[in-house]
């Protein structure tokens, strides 16, 4: 899509209102057209979210790409009946049309949160779900999204097409015009980025009543896994999910391979090849014996002899040490060159162990010694994967589903820009409950492990796998700049919001003017691409914004309280408050008369670790002093790196008028810790 540039709204030739009360007047629906990070409340859209989300009726992208907007109707006071969504023909510059089905639309369904343990802006509905259903009711006031996603077909010739939507409900229609630019270049058909998305298997057995092993069964993993290959993730086990393609090996007692039959695994191999997969895991046995070790060896050298065994690795252990020399010592004295992947911050003692992946916030906390221990044993980062789980709330991009959209969207270039050789998710489908009515499928989070919804018919994607995908094309983007080595694909790279894993934009404006620049200058559009770019830095420039210290709001009583060794000095960069956080004294907070930070969107906070090993320091807000309860969000700190970032303000969470407490401490800290913070602004 595009972004707007500027801030008045786009009328679509409904009555769609300047002034925000009553968008839909006269029993005509409102309608606004939002770029796909958007998550929208069931409710006319504010101001201030119309600012961020609304964009053109048009679609920009590469051959081979899927992209995507959102239509929000808004229900006028009688209700709408029956509404449905339908594409048209769309034609293109030579006067070709394009099949039926290149062009989707899809309702976006709404799901109840619970309240997690991180900083979530919002408790209540959510945005998630892609439904199954070709026509909805929607309530008198109530806002409906449509979800509008074009597959450009890779034999599609550049140019625009011309093409309408087609909205219809009991006693209404509407045709809207959409264009679509098809850029004259195509994205790669495997992503540059690996992955490892986990599948279990049992809970699509529980939830679409199918027995394990059958045809109807064998033929629902496939169709998750099709759906995850289009999404740009690959499976973790996509060669033995089902039952009948895995290996059949008859060994002897002492490990020797007397049959083997791989004609089902190497044709499953082969159909995710054909869709972009690149690496893949493999289960196997973990016990210590001559048939686990004769199984290893039967697997690697049918691997070696198809010359695929460097794109296989074993993933035998989780998030564990406990076992893993024993278990890789193993598999390594069976296969020396098969890879073994382990869930952990790499660690000595641990020699047959050749991928390691850590969670994204710990590599970058302990990348130091990250770097001196893949250097000590002859590696690079390539060969640390990273994943992400159980972050949500702090300045690591998360896939849980009650953060913003652009988090999903920028966890692909995180990683990329880090280096890493690759990004693993632990589940796309842990249904411990029903997620259609609990999303909290795992304790105190909600949609963390679940990506895909069970439908009538087979999976049902939720839209944080939508943007997780076009994270993947990001990064495609980014990679095809880097091989170019021109100065303007170089220029485009350096501006990059994405500067690291821990250093992104929230306001999804500049990551969409960066993709514009991008798509223009690959596709030979270099002054559209310099335009793009020159609309980046002044949407960075705005989103700065006025500053005002947290010092000068309230009466600051008698400042900052809590820790040991407190002081305020001077240093090279200014005056810093310097103070420890340890078992004892493991909070600091500053009383004040209640603050009133209503009127601000965030908080940017600049501090440092100056002493003690990496930790997450927590950002508390509170309206009680000292108080258990609040809102808290984790900060990832190394030793020597000061942190300057932003916090969002939760004014659904708290009464932001009356902020009374703000804390930073170390959850059950081990050791000291010595810090120094040189200043909290709100903005």
């Amino acid at each position: 899509m595009t972004t707007r540039s500027c801030s008045p709204l786009w009328v679509l030739g409904l009555a769609l209102l300047l002034a925000m009360p009553g968008a839909a007047r006269g029993g005509e629906p409102g309608l606004w057209v939002l770029s796909s990070l958007a998550k929208p409340l069931p409710s006319q859209p504010t101001p201030d979210f119309l600012v961020q989300f609304e964009c053109e009726p048009e679609i920009r992208a590469a051959r081979g790409e899927s992209e995507a907007l959102q239509l929000l109707v808004l229900a006028p006071a009688e209700g709408l009946r029956a509404l449905r969504a339908e594409s048209g023909a769309f034609v293109g510059p030579a006067g070709e049309r394009w099949a039926p089905g290149t062009l989707r639309c899809d309702f976006v369904g709404y799901v109840t949160t619970q309240k997690p343990y991180y900083g979530t802006l919002r408790v209540g509905e959510w945005p998630d779900p892609l439904l199954a259903a070709r026509s909805v009711d929607v309530p008198a006031g109530h806002a409906q999204p449509i979800w509008v996603e074009i597959d450009v077909p890779r034999a599609a010739k550049p140019g625009r097409y011309q093409g309408e939507l087609l909205l219809s409900a009991t006693g209404w229609t509407k045709r809207l015009p959409l264009t679509v630019e098809v850029w004259d270049f195509e994205l790669p058909l495997a992503p540059s980025l690996p992955s490892s998305f986990l599948l279990r298997v049992r809970y699509l057995y529980d939830f679409h009543k199918l027995e394990r092993g059958t045809p109807a069964a064998e033929a629902m993993i496939r169709r998750y896994h099709e759906s995850m290959l289009a999404h740009r993730i690959m499976p973790t086990h996509v060669g033995t999910d089902e039952v009948h393609t895995r290996p059949e090996l008859t060994l002897s007692d002492d490990g020797r391979l007397r049959q083997a039959d791989f004609r089902a695994f190497d044709a499953k191999i082969e159909w995710a090849m054909a869709r972009g997969q690149t690496h893949f895991g493999h289960e196997g046995p973990r016990r210590i014996n001559p048939l686990s070790e004769g199984n290893w060896r039967a697997i690697a050298d049918h691997l070696r002899e198809k010359g695929w065994l460097d794109r296989f690795y074993t993933y035998l252990a989780d998030e564990t040490y406990e076992g893993v020399a024993e278990v890789t010592a193993m598999v390594n004295r069976a296969a020396p060159d098969l890879k073994n992947l382990i869930t952990q911050l790499p660690k000595e003692g641990f020699p047959d162990v050749d991928l390691w992946c850590p969670r994204l916030g710990d590599a970058q906390m302990h990348a130091r010694d990250i770097g001196h221990r893949l250097k000590l044993t002859g590696r690079s980062r390539k060969d640390l994967w990273v994943y992400t789980a159980g972050n949500a709330g702090s300045d690591v991009p998360a896939l849980h589903l009650d953060v913003p959209g652009i988090e999903a969207r920028v966890s692909p270039l995180a990683i990329w820009t880090e280096g890493y050789g690759g990004f693993l998710f632990w589940c796309v489908n842990y249904w411990t409950v029903d997620p259609w009515l609990d999303p909290m499928v795992y304790p105190r989070q909600n949609g963390n492990g679940s990506l895909y919804y069970p439908g009538p018919e087979g999976p049902l994607p939720a839209v944080r796998l939508k943007l997780l995908r076009d994270g993947f094309d990001d990064v495609d983007y980014a990679a095809l700049l880097d091989a170019r080595q021109d100065p303007l694909a170089t220029h485009i790279l350096e501006g990059l919001p994405v500067r690291s894993a821990l250093d992104w934009p929230r306001d999804p404006r500049p990551l969409l003017a960066w993709r514009q620049a991008a798509g223009c200058a690959l596709a030979g559009q270099r002054e559209e691409a310099k335009r793009w770019l020159e609309t980046l830095a002044g949407l960075e420039k705005a989103t700065g914004g006025a500053e005002r210290a947290v010092t000068s709001l309230g009466q600051p009583g008698r400042g900052w309280h809590g820790a040991r060794d407190g002081e305020e000095r001077a240093t090279d960069s200014g005056a810093v408050y310097a103070f420890t956080l340890d078992a004892d004294k493991s909070k600091l907070w500053r009383l004040a008369s209640p603050a009133d930070w209503s009127g601000y969107r965030e908080a940017r906070v600049r501090v440092k670790l100056v002493e003690g090993e990496p930790v997450r320091l927590l950002f508390k807000l509170g309206n009680g002093i000292i108080q258990r309860t609040g809102w808290t969000w984790e900060i990832h700190c190394a030793p020597g790196e000061p942190r300057d970032l932003l916090i969002p303000i939760p004014h659904e969470m708290l009464d932001t008028t009356a902020i009374r407490e703000l804390s930073l401490f170390i959850w059950e800290p081990k050791s000291a810790r010595r810090f120094e913070l040189s200043g909290i602004w709100l903005r």
